[in-house]
């Protein structure tokens, strides 16, 4: 964790960083496991399960050696959301939001200027089984009206609070959600 926060910290380096995976790449030079690289390249699991914890650490991935079109999805959603423009905290921080399940974390992306949304969730569940959301969010220190409206972009579709609550996620999945 403590690499992520530190070395791989575009702020503190003061570039960009991208995580290039490896996966297809290796299985295509390790015989025992030669019979994975199409799955590798083609099955979104590995690319979402590569995300998950990028987005809670703000570091971009590589669509090279995994599947494309998963990653693809993800940069639309950034660019439409004006990510570039994004100020990033950490949920090492406190950023106003946290989970009542222990493998829940969550980061944010907020924007000074106009953008698409005032604040951006990166909610990532870190165990390998299923866990509620459960978030619990503090609207005042995100700098959000309680009545904002809510979306989650990589499966497009509105949310209610009850659901920030009730939404189970899968082990080594993500959301992004938008608040508006």
């Amino acid at each position: 964790m403590e690499q992520y926060q530190s070395e791989m910290n575009g702020k503190i380096k003061g570039v960009g960083m991208q995580l290039l995976p490896q996966y297809a790449r290796s299985a295509s030079g390790i015989k025992s496991m030669n019979h994975l690289k199409k799955d590798f390249e083609t099955n979104p699991e590995w690319a979402i399960r590569t995300i998950t914890p990028m987005l809670l650490h703000d570091v971009g991935v590589s669509a090279a050696y995994i599947d494309k079109s998963t990653v693809s999805k993800l940069w639309k959603i950034q660019d439409g959301a004006n990510f570039k423009d994004a100020e990033f905290s950490g949920y090492w921080t406190g950023p106003g939001v946290k989970s009542n399940s222990s493998k829940v974390l969550i980061s944010i992306y907020h924007w000074e200027k106009p953008a698409p949304y005032k604040v951006i969730l990166a909610v990532a569940n870190m165990g390998r089984s299923e866990q509620p959301a459960a978030l619990e969010i503090d609207w005042k220190k995100l700098g959000v009206s309680l009545d904002s409206e809510l979306h989650e972009l990589w499966l497009d579709k509105s949310l209610t609070k009850k659901d920030l609550q009730s939404f189970k996620l899968k082990g080594n999945h993500f959301m992004l959600i938008g608040i508006k």
